[in-house]
């Protein structure tokens, strides 16, 4: 499951969002900046655009809006997508590897912390990663269902092993005027 965060600035748990089961999602602007509308907590694990995003609008046409529920579909679009090219990846798996190839905006801090989660999502980096290494660069499988998932900054601790050196995926490049 992928959840927004929540649109209030604050250090605040909102639900589903900040259930261990789901994937905490908050926004960036353009230039990779945490949106300052976007929750942010122990719970957040991935970043993506949310700021002036073109949508379909309720009295027909579009609009441009803002908030975590526009970040929201670009994780679970990619989700399904990357996750679509390798079915035989469990849920755990694939929520891992993209908390694994998620990218910093200051690329040498690398982790997880409660502002950014893991950063912003990756969809390439996340395909490459299972295209080189399978399955498990995700992890083993192996979380007892009682458990369930640990969420947030937590979700990934456990993982070891391999290390991930892909090429970088190109950056999108800005366009500063609203078509």
């Amino acid at each position: 499951l992928v959840s927004a965060s929540g649109n209030k600035g604050e250090a605040v748990h909102d639900y589903p969002a900040s259930y261990e089961s789901v994937i905490s999602v908050s926004a960036v602007d353009r230039f990779g900046n945490r949106a300052g509308f976007s929750n942010y907590n122990d719970q957040v694990e991935l970043m993506a655009p949310g700021v002036s995003i073109k949508s379909t609008y309720l009295s027909g046409g579009y609009r441009s809006l803002s908030g975590t529920s526009m970040a929201t579909p670009y994780v679970a679009g990619a989700i399904a997508l990357v996750w679509s090219f390798f079915p035989e990846c469990s849920n755990h798996q694939i929520r891992n590897i993209f908390a694994r190839t998620a990218r910093r905006k200051d690329q040498n801090s690398g982790g997880c912390d409660e502002k950014n989660g893991y950063g912003i999502i990756q969809a390439k980096a996340a395909f490459d990663a299972l295209n080189q290494f399978g399955c498990d660069f995700g992890g083993e499988d192996s979380i007892p269902k009682s458990l369930g998932a640990f969420g947030g900054c937590q979700q990934i601790r456990s993982l070891t092993g391999k290390t991930l050196t892909l090429a970088p995926t190109e950056s999108p490049t800005a366009n500063a005027t609203d078509p």
